[in-house]
C-alpha cells in the first residue's frame, strides 16, 4: 500500500528534478536541434536552410525514449517499497540523464559532420525527385564541395537536452541519497534486514 505520509524535502526535490529533466530531455529531442544552410548543389541554386529535427536522427530518438524513462521512473521509485528497489531506479534516471546529455553534447561537439550529412540527404533527395539528377552524386557534391554546406547552427532543442540531462542527474542524485534512507518498518526490505542480521 502506498503511504500517504508528506514527502520529505529530499524526495521532493528529486521528484521535481527528474519530472523537469525527464520533460526537457523529452521536449528537447523533438524540436530543432540545427539549421543547415547550403549554398549551389547541381542546378539549383537557391536552397532555404534545413531545419534537423532530433527525431530525424538516431541520437534524437535516443533521447526521447530516455527522457521517458525518467517520467515513468517517478511512479516506480513511489511503487517500490524496498530500499534496493528504489536505489536502482534512482541510479537508472543517472544514468539516463548522463546518457542523454551526453549523446547531445557529442553532436554539438562535431556539429557540422553530424548535421551537413542529414541536410544534405534531404537536400540532395529533394533535387534528384525534381531533377531526375542521380541522389548520390548530388549528395557528394554537397558534402565536398566548397560551395556546398556554408552553415550549420545549433538550435534550442539540442541544449534543452543537454540542459536537461544535467537536472535528471541531479534528481537521479538526490534520489539516491533519498533511497538509501530506512524505510518504516512495514515497508521493510526483509531481505535488507536479514542481510543486516548476517553482518552484524
Amino acid at each position: 500500500m502506498l503511504s500517504t505520509t508528506r514527502p520529505t524535502g529530499l524526495r521532493f526535490a528529486g521528484f521535481v528534478a527528474t519530472v523537469l529533466g525527464g520533460a526537457l530531455i523529452a521536449f528537447g529531442s523533438v524540436l530543432t536541434w540545427a539549421t543547415v544552410t547550403i549554398g549551389q548543389i547541381g542546378t539549383s541554386n537557391v536552397l532555404p536552410p534545413q531545419d534537423v529535427h532530433g527525431l530525424d536522427q538516431i541520437e534524437g530518438k535516443i533521447t526521447l525514449a530516455l527522457g521517458a524513462f525518467l517520467l515513468v521512473a517517478i511512479p516506480g521509485m513511489r511503487l517500490t517499497l524496498s530500499r534496493r528497489g528504489r536505489r536502482i531506479w534512482a541510479i537508472g534516471v543517472v544514468a539516463a540523464s548522463l546518457v542523454a546529455g551526453g549523446i547531445a553534447l557529442s553532436d554539438t561537439v562535431r556539429s557540422f559532420d553530424r548535421f551537413s550529412q542529414t541536410g544534405c540527404d534531404r537536400v540532395a533527395r529533394d533535387i534528384s525527385n525534381t531533377t531526375h539528377l542521380p541522389f548520390d552524386r548530388l549528395r557528394d557534391q554537397c558534402l565536398t564541395e566548397a560551395q556546398g554546406i556554408t552553415d550549420v547552427r545549433l538550435k534550442t532543442g539540442i541544449f534543452l537536452v543537454i540542459v536537461g540531462g544535467v537536472v535528471g542527474a541531479l534528481g537521479g542524485a538526490f534520489n539516491i541519497v533519498w533511497a538509501g534512507r530506512p524505510t518504516k518498518p512495514d515497508t521493510a526490505d526483509p531481505l535488507e534486514d536479514e542481510d543486516s542480521a548476517a553482518s552484524g
